[in-house]
Protein backbone atom coordinates (compact mmCIF):
# COMPACT_ATOMS: atom_id res chain seq x y z
CA UNK A 1 0.00 0.00 0.00
CA UNK A 2 1.48 3.18 -0.90
CA UNK A 3 -0.32 7.07 0.56
CA UNK A 4 0.66 10.22 -0.82
CA UNK A 5 -0.61 13.48 0.28
CA UNK A 6 -0.76 16.48 -2.09
CA UNK A 7 0.00 19.66 -0.09
CA UNK A 8 -0.01 22.91 -1.02
CA UNK A 9 -0.06 26.43 0.85
CA UNK A 10 -3.57 27.08 -0.93
CA UNK A 11 -5.29 23.91 0.42
CA UNK A 12 -7.44 24.15 4.14
CA UNK A 13 -5.80 20.42 4.66
CA UNK A 14 -3.46 17.65 2.50
CA UNK A 15 -5.31 15.90 0.09
CA UNK A 16 -4.66 12.03 0.72
CA UNK A 17 -4.65 9.34 -1.84
CA UNK A 18 -4.33 5.44 -0.85
CA UNK A 19 -2.96 2.93 -3.49
CA UNK A 20 -2.99 -0.88 -3.31
CA UNK A 21 0.20 -3.33 -3.59
CA UNK A 22 -0.73 -3.14 -7.87
CA UNK A 23 -0.71 0.88 -7.89
CA UNK A 24 -4.25 1.53 -8.31
CA UNK A 25 -6.29 3.92 -6.17
CA UNK A 26 -8.26 2.33 -3.37
CA UNK A 27 -9.25 5.37 -1.31
CA UNK A 28 -9.41 9.29 -1.72
CA UNK A 29 -9.83 11.82 1.51
CA UNK A 30 -10.24 15.63 1.11
CA UNK A 31 -11.94 17.53 3.77
CA UNK A 32 -12.92 21.60 3.15
CA UNK A 33 -12.21 22.09 -0.10
CA UNK A 34 -13.81 24.96 -2.33
CA UNK A 35 -15.92 23.58 -5.23
CA UNK A 36 -13.38 24.88 -7.33
CA UNK A 37 -10.42 23.21 -5.75
CA UNK A 38 -12.98 19.99 -6.10
CA UNK A 39 -13.74 20.15 -9.71
CA UNK A 40 -9.66 20.89 -10.42
CA UNK A 41 -8.79 17.08 -8.06
CA UNK A 42 -11.49 15.48 -10.09
CA UNK A 43 -10.34 16.77 -13.41
CA UNK A 44 -6.44 15.45 -12.52
CA UNK A 45 -7.54 12.73 -10.48
CA UNK A 46 -4.56 10.47 -10.11
CA UNK A 47 -6.28 7.26 -10.23
CA UNK A 48 -2.55 5.29 -10.27
CA UNK A 49 0.46 5.98 -8.69
CA UNK A 50 2.36 6.40 -12.41
CA UNK A 51 -0.69 9.37 -12.43
CA UNK A 52 1.07 10.81 -9.56
CA UNK A 53 4.76 10.87 -10.91
CA UNK A 54 3.00 12.87 -13.92
CA UNK A 55 1.57 15.14 -12.29
CA UNK A 56 4.36 15.96 -10.27
CA UNK A 57 6.47 16.69 -12.99
CA UNK A 58 4.06 18.56 -15.25
CA UNK A 59 1.99 20.44 -12.77
CA UNK A 60 4.75 20.96 -10.28
CA UNK A 61 2.84 19.45 -7.26
CA UNK A 62 3.53 18.33 -3.87
CA UNK A 63 3.04 15.32 -3.53
CA UNK A 64 4.78 13.50 -0.47
CA UNK A 65 4.71 10.07 0.17
CA UNK A 66 3.33 8.94 3.27
CA UNK A 67 5.63 5.72 4.93
CA UNK A 68 3.40 3.38 6.17
CA UNK A 69 4.17 0.06 7.87
CA UNK A 70 1.82 -2.12 8.45
CA UNK A 71 2.39 -3.42 12.75
CA UNK A 72 2.62 -7.14 13.72
CA UNK A 73 -1.10 -6.03 15.94
CA UNK A 74 -2.79 -4.81 12.28
CA UNK A 75 -2.28 -8.34 10.70
CA UNK A 76 -3.44 -10.29 13.47
CA UNK A 77 -6.44 -8.18 14.29
CA UNK A 78 -7.53 -8.53 10.18
CA UNK A 79 -6.62 -12.12 10.11
CA UNK A 80 -8.37 -13.20 13.37
CA UNK A 81 -11.04 -10.97 12.03
CA UNK A 82 -12.12 -13.65 9.41
CA UNK A 83 -10.69 -16.43 11.21
CA UNK A 84 -12.80 -16.10 14.16
CA UNK A 85 -10.62 -17.02 16.89
CA UNK A 86 -7.31 -15.48 17.87
CA UNK A 87 -4.64 -18.37 17.84
CA UNK A 88 -1.00 -18.65 17.94
CA UNK A 89 -0.08 -15.23 18.43
CA UNK A 90 3.48 -16.09 20.16
CA UNK A 91 4.93 -18.61 17.04
CA UNK A 92 2.84 -15.77 14.85
CA UNK A 93 4.79 -13.01 16.12
CA UNK A 94 8.23 -14.91 15.58
CA UNK A 95 7.58 -15.34 12.00
CA UNK A 96 5.90 -11.74 11.30
CA UNK A 97 9.46 -9.81 13.24
CA UNK A 98 11.81 -12.76 10.82
CA UNK A 99 10.21 -11.08 7.90
CA UNK A 100 10.71 -8.06 5.48
CA UNK A 101 8.83 -4.92 5.14
CA UNK A 102 7.50 -5.84 1.67
CA UNK A 103 6.97 -9.49 2.64
CA UNK A 104 4.57 -8.05 5.62
CA UNK A 105 2.78 -6.07 3.33
CA UNK A 106 2.16 -8.44 0.88
CA UNK A 107 0.87 -10.65 3.37
CA UNK A 108 -1.38 -8.13 5.11
CA UNK A 109 -2.47 -7.16 1.45
CA UNK A 110 -3.32 -10.95 0.65
CA UNK A 111 -6.01 -12.00 3.88
CA UNK A 112 -8.95 -10.75 2.13
CA UNK A 113 -8.30 -12.69 -1.30
CA UNK A 114 -7.19 -16.06 0.65
CA UNK A 115 -10.40 -16.47 2.52
CA UNK A 116 -12.16 -15.92 -0.34
CA UNK A 117 -10.26 -18.66 -2.16
CA UNK A 118 -10.51 -21.03 0.68
CA UNK A 119 -14.46 -20.29 0.77
CA UNK A 120 -14.30 -21.02 -3.35
CA UNK A 121 -12.28 -24.31 -2.62
CA UNK A 122 -14.40 -24.99 0.46
CA UNK A 123 -11.44 -25.75 2.35
CA UNK A 124 -10.09 -24.40 6.05
CA UNK A 125 -8.04 -21.43 6.66
CA UNK A 126 -4.62 -22.08 7.83
CA UNK A 127 -3.79 -20.64 11.10
CA UNK A 128 -1.83 -17.61 11.48
CA UNK A 129 1.34 -19.00 11.82
CA UNK A 130 0.97 -21.59 8.88
CA UNK A 131 -0.22 -18.21 6.56
CA UNK A 132 3.02 -16.40 7.22
CA UNK A 133 4.85 -19.46 7.11
CA UNK A 134 3.43 -20.77 3.81
CA UNK A 135 3.40 -17.67 2.20
CA UNK A 136 0.32 -18.15 -0.03
CA UNK A 137 0.49 -14.72 -1.26
CA UNK A 138 3.44 -16.32 -3.40
CA UNK A 139 1.56 -18.82 -5.91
Amino acid sequence: MKIFQLQSSKLPEPVTFEYNSKGLLTAFKSTGLSEEQLKWVYEHFPVNVQSIEILRKSKKLNFVEVKVEITFEDFFRNYSALYGERVEKKKSLQIWNRMSVAHRFLAYEFIPRYFKRCQRLKVAPKMPKTYLHQEPWND
